[in-house]
Parts: structure tokens; C-alpha cells; sequence
């Protein structure tokens, strides 16, 4: 037969365990949500890079800066196309450059996945990267 005493130590254990079991559940259940936030925040930046990327103003950029403008080296680039011989052209390119930068720098710091990058801009960051 169980005393009193056996039930006033099995109680606080029993809450204990329950406890540390309740604790157990909120700290997976905050990783999943915590997980899906980050996963919501990449997709969302993903889709904001990704609506630029095919603007059809960048398209009409990305194409006039790796197909038809040309340069040899990066004095004839200055020569060409630097900010004070042709202002419009020079913030064409940068625009390009930038978007890139920005992608780069994501991805270097954590924020987006590189599988995101890859499977979409992959083709397009390899031609703007051999100009």
C-alpha cells in the first residue's frame, strides 16, 4: 500500500517531470515558428529581388550592359562609360552592379539561402560576371 509519504514525493516529481516536459514542447514548438519566420523572410526577400530582377526596365538594363556596351579594361570602362563621361550609362551599370552587390551580401551574411540565388539567377549573374 502506498503511505502518504511515498505520495509526497512522487507529487513534486511528477510535477517536475510535467514541467520540464510542458518546457520541452514551447521550446520546439518557438524553433518551428522561429524556422518558419526565417523561411517566410527569405522567400520574401527573394520574391522583392527577384520582382527587379524581372522588371522589364532591368531586363532592358542587364541587356545593354553585358551585350551591347563594351569595354576592354577598366580605364576604357572610365573612359566610356565612368560617371563623368557618361552619367546615364555609368548609373545604368551601377544600378546593375548594385543589385548583384546587394545579393552578394546577403547571401554572405546568412540572410538568404545560396540555393535561392542559385536556381534563379544563376545564368544571369554568370553573364554579368564574365562582362
Amino acid at each position: 500500500m502506498v503511505s502518504i509519504e511515498q505520495i509526497l514525493y512522487i507529487v513534486p516529481i511528477l510535477a517536475l517531470t510535467a514541467s520540464i516536459l510542458y518546457s520541452t514542447i514551447n521550446v520546439r514548438n518557438a524553433n518551428k515558428t522561429q524556422k518558419m519566420q526565417l523561411e517566410t523572410r527569405q522567400v520574401q526577400m527573394f520574391m522583392t529581388i527577384s520582382g527587379v530582377r524581372s522588371s522589364p526596365e532591368f531586363q532592358k538594363l542587364i541587356y545593354k550592359v553585358t551585350f551591347i556596351d563594351d569595354w576592354d579594361d577598366l580605364q576604357d570602362y572610365f573612359n566610356r562609360y565612368g560617371p563623368e563621361k557618361n552619367l546615364d550609362a555609368y548609373s545604368e551599370h551601377l544600378f546593375v552592379w548594385q543589385l548583384y552587390d546587394t545579393i552578394g551580401f546577403l547571401l554572405k551574411k546568412g540572410v538568404i539561402d545560396l540555393s535561392f540565388i542559385d536556381d534563379l539567377f544563376k545564368a544571369s549573374l554568370l553573364v554579368a560576371w564574365r562582362k
